[in-house]
């Protein structure tokens, strides 16, 4: 069973997903299941994103969401 603080950051992960990258949906968060690499390969599909492009991506989006307090997470719109 998944503790309080990871199922919240799964949950920020995945919105965050949502609001951020608008051609993902539900059914690829579902695919991603919270691992980057499995992120940068729906990036690498869905926007025709090279490796290396996919990957700094995941990295600023990554490190958004540590910047982010848990509360935004439901009132972000920024989308690729």
């Amino acid at each position: 069973m998944l503790g309080r603080k990871k199922k919240l950051a799964i949950m920020k992960f995945s919105h965050g997903i949502l609001t951020t990258f608008g051609k993902l949906d539900q059914q690829d968060v579902h695919t991603i299941d919270g691992n980057t690499e499995r992120l940068v390969t729906q990036l690498m599909e869905q926007y025709d994103w090279q490796l290396d492009d996919a990957r700094s991506r995941v990295d600023l989006f990554r490190a958004s969401l540590t910047k982010q307090p848990n509360c935004s997470m439901m009132t972000s719109n920024h989308k690729i």
